[in-house]
């Protein structure tokens, strides 16, 4: 299988900078090298700096099993922008599927949160797209006219509260005898 992993923190002396992220081949029988971040397994990798961006750091993954190739491209700068982050050759996966997430890779690691996930087939004979997605941009920011008759709203609420008080108050001063 393929293993993709987001790490956050070194757990021992490396010669790259964190975060960065790492693909690993599979057998079934390896275990993820804790220790030394998974280099003894490193099938690919690239330094990104992932964590508390302006929009959702998202990553997309390419599988083309004739040609064997995995592609892994990351948006963390802009919506849609996306940055190559490795690929990897000769790649052999099970024709069977199973998509799995996971967390920890060390000794100490970070809170991530999966907002969404798309999977998409692209079919040999038409080339056409078949897409599950449930992965939208967020909405627009409202601005201009309604921000401001919201604005009004709050500041009219507030006078008649301020003034229902007043008037309150001054009738209480009436009833003192």
């Amino acid at each position: 299988g393929l293993g993709i992993f987001f790490d956050t923190y070194a757990n021992s002396r490396q010669a790259h900078s964190f975060p960065f992220v790492m693909a690993m081949i599979g057998d079934g029988r390896t275990s993820y090298d804790n220790a030394n971040d998974g280099q003894s397994n490193n099938a690919g990798f690239c330094e990104s700096d992932f964590r508390r961006k302006s929009v959702p750091t998202k990553g997309k993954i390419t599988y083309h099993r004739q040609s064997g190739t995995v592609n892994l491209k990351l948006q963390t700068k802009a919506w849609d922008q996306w940055d190559d982050c490795f690929t990897l050759t000769d790649v052999k996966l099970p024709t069977i599927a199973y998509l799995g997430f996971t967390a920890v890779t060390g000794e100490v690691h970070d809170n991530h949160d999966i907002i969404s996930v798309t999977t998409n087939t692209i079919t040999k004979g038409d080339f056409t797209m078949k897409t599950n997605n449930n992965n939208t941009p967020p909405p627009p920011k409202k601005t201009g006219v309604m921000w401001y008759l919201k604005f009004l709203g709050a500041c009219a609420v507030f006078v008649a509260l301020v003034m229902a008080f007043k008037l309150s108050k001054g009738s209480n001063d009436n009833k003192r005898f």
